[in-house]
């Protein structure tokens, strides 16, 4: 698994992307990576149509991500220069735009996934979604139980030897953690990143005890706390098609790949 990642649109700046009406084009999205990756020690580097990790990312992350849908000969050898780069190490890359066969480098596809959009406050609340606001976490220590509950929740396989979301990360003004409680305990959460005026959602666990319906729920919630704000992200494409019907516009398709060691 390697992460369901945030995406921020319309790369205007390398290090400070906004989001644009352009947004609501596939050509003209162009997909970052997630800001806590420099809180974990791995800040990585962008390139015209890229961005590059050839180091040790942290779990779930890719070392790779295509930024623009550019010509494939072009990100061919950026993914040559990261097979050399690693060693032989375990490598990932998403392909932002569907565009790229990285089979041909020894790569295995694991999963395909749709990109959505929604602008905050237009998402329509469905009939079994219980309307629960959710709750801000602000202390290291609910963190803490909040990481623990997403660990239990079957979503995370592997097990670092030490917490995935630093406390750092609360220190961060455009980074929420989302928590949903069922009797007290947390159920089911997300994590917000917000970047000018675009907002990702990730993380998001909790189908257990919530249903289907977590994810709208979390992008509600988020819609909330940041009021007019573009949402996007990616999910499994079933899971778009449930919120396109509350008010989601489905946009274009991605590829995650991963070359085994």
């Amino acid at each position: 698994h390697v992460g369901k990642q945030i995406v921020l649109l319309d790369r205007d700046e390398p290090e400070r992307p906004t989001v644009s009406a352009r947004t609501l084009s596939r050509h003209e999205q162009r997909p970052v990576v997630r800001p806590d990756v420099p809180v974990h020690g791995a800040p990585g580097e962008f390139g015209p149509s890229f961005w590059l990790n050839a180091g040790n990312v942290p779990p779930f992350y890719p070392n790779l991500v295509t930024t623009s849908p550019a010509d494939p000969d072009d990100h061919h050898s950026v993914v040559e220069h990261l097979i050399a780069a690693t060693g032989g190490r375990i490598v990932s890359a998403k392909d932002s735009f569907q565009r790229l066969d990285l089979a041909t480098f020894g790569f295995a596809k694991l999963f395909d996934a749709q990109w959505s959009a929604v602008l905050a406050g237009s998402l329509r609340r469905s009939q079994t979604d219980p309307g629960d606001s959710g709750e801000w976490l602000d202390t290291e220590s609910a963190v803490r139980a909040w990481e623990a509950a997403w660990r239990a929740s079957g979503t995370v396989t592997e097990r670092p030897d030490r917490p995935f979301f630093p406390a750092s990360l609360l220190l961060d003004p455009g980074v929420g953690v989302l928590a949903f409680r069922d009797r007290e305990a947390i159920a089911g959460g997300a994590i917000a990143y917000r970047w000018g005026g675009s907002l990702g959602i990730t993380n998001v666990f909790g189908r257990k005890a919530f249903g289907a319906p977590i994810e709208s729920m979390c992008v509600r919630a988020a819609a909330a706390k940041y009021p007019g704000t573009m949402i996007v992200g990616y999910e499994a494409v079933e899971t778009v098609q449930a919120l396109e019907l509350n008010g989601a516009l489905a946009l274009g398709t991605l590829t995650v790949w991963l070359k085994a060691a």
